[in-house]
């Protein structure tokens, strides 16, 4: 397929979604650190008290794994948007 010059509403149109796909990737980073960090803090008690800790009953780990799956679920949606609307284009 002959690769087109695309228009100003194409050209905005990935650019809209490329933006998407940044700030999706910003926050699975902050979200992925998060939820390192909440897990060593559990690893750091099971090393330092073992079984004398009073471990949450409601950890937020939970909800940062959850979060960091939704947001790497988005990427990829992204992404997969993104490369069918360039092949429509006629840019791949």
């Amino acid at each position: 397929m002959k690769k087109k010059k695309l228009t100003k509403s194409e050209k905005a149109t990935l650019a809209k979604l490329h933006d998407n796909q940044n700030r999706a990737l910003i926050r699975l980073k902050e979200r992925t650190k998060v939820l390192i960090q909440a897990s060593e803090d559990i690893l750091k008690k099971i090393d330092e008290k073992g079984i004398d800790n009073h471990y949450s009953m409601n950890s937020d780990v939970l909800r940062y794994a959850q979060e960091v799956w939704s947001t790497s679920h988005r990427l990829g949606e992204l992404r997969a948007m993104c490369d069918d609307l360039e092949y429509s284009y006629g840019k791949k």
